[in-house]
Parts: C-alpha cells; structure tokens; sequence
C-alpha cells in the first residue's frame, strides 16, 4: 500500500513490508483495507495536503476530522472501518478521535512496536512518537492494545480495574507556543484543587 505521509515528496512511495504493528494486527486476523489521508508529514491538527486535500468530519463536512490521523478517524467514524492503526507526537491519535467522537490510545513508551512508521520520525523525537489505536468502541482498546503489545514482554493485564489514587498524573499547564492558547485560570484552578 501507497505510504505518501501526505506529502507530494513521497507520492509514489509504497510499503516494502508490514510495520510490526500492522503484522501483529494482520497475525490476530485484522484484514487491512487502505491506508488514509494525514497532514503533511503528521504535522498540523487539521488534516490537509497538497496531495490528497482536505478530510471532512464525517458528521459534519463543514468541520474538521482533526489531525494528524483524520483520513483514519473519518473513516472510522463513518463505519467505513471497525479499527484502525494512527501515529501520535502530540495528540495525532487523540485529537481527530474527539473529534470524531472515537477513541483513541497513546500506549507507553516501548510497549507497541514504532518501527515503519511513516515519515520515520527525527532520532531526537523519536522517544515522543508512538503507534496506537483508534476505534469507535472503548472496549476494542483493550482487545488492539492486547494485540499490539503481545511481544513486548510486559506484563499488562489490560482491561483490570485502576485504583485512581495511586495513579501519578502528568500535566502542563503552559506551553508557551504561539499555536497553543494558555490555560483557562477556571482549569488551572481545577487542575490545582
């Protein structure tokens, strides 16, 4: 399958093999049916190219389906696909999926295979990007993160209750980017009680 990154630079580019990921979904007998429209080079939070144009909200084509995996989230949503595989540095699983009211993992460092992602991502970011799911249902995480994870040795029992106050959370509050607005004072407020 065309692997194009959304950028004209890789049109004719296609797959010499499987990433890990996709093998392991193909081995638990996922049948691959496309790959899908991203923004350029993953990234931007709107999914748009030169080469494919813009990924419409399948609820409402006056929106967005969010970036950078919206080709993928679009399809989704629009039962076009049960399942499907995304790539995220900063929230390109997670935001075309609240956009298009999926769901949408980021796994933990190391615990799903990287490896064929496309564009291959700067050494330097490298330890920031992962693969992840992306589905209609809650339920179908537990079932793709089992999948994805079976030959990472680690010992997760995906699906088991979480004692929430034990559990360590990481948040900003400012990231000082021009394309980020700051924090609400209402949620900083909140996030500090």
């Amino acid at each position: 399958l065309k692997c194009t990154g959304g950028s004209v630079l890789f049109e004719d580019l296609k797959a010499a093999e499987d990433s890990p990921s996709v093998a392991l979904m193909k081995k638990a007998g996922a049948i691959v049916i496309a790959t899908t429209n991203s923004a350029e080079m993953g990234m931007h939070f709107e999914t748009r190219n030169i080469l494919h144009g813009k990924t419409c909200n399948p609820f409402d084509t006056s929106k967005t389906s969010g970036g950078s995996s919206g080709g993928e989230s679009a399809l989704i949503a629009a039962a076009g696909s049960v399942l499907g595989l995304g790539n995220d540095l900063l929230g390109s699983i997670r935001v075309p999926c609240h956009f298009t009211g999926l769901f949408g993992h980021k796994p933990t460092m190391g615990l799903v295979p990287n490896l064929g992602c496309h564009p291959a991502p700067d050494p330097a970011m490298a330890h920031f990007l992962y693969t992840g799911p992306m589905c209609r249902y809650a339920e179908d995480l537990i079932v793709s993160m089992r999948v994805l994870s079976s030959e990472s040795g680690a010992p997760i029992n995906f699906g088991q209750k979480v004692d929430f106050k034990n559990l360590k959370v990481y948040y900003m509050k400012e990231i000082r980017s021009p394309m980020i607005a700051p924090m609400n004072s209402d949620i900083a407020l909140a996030v500090d009680s």
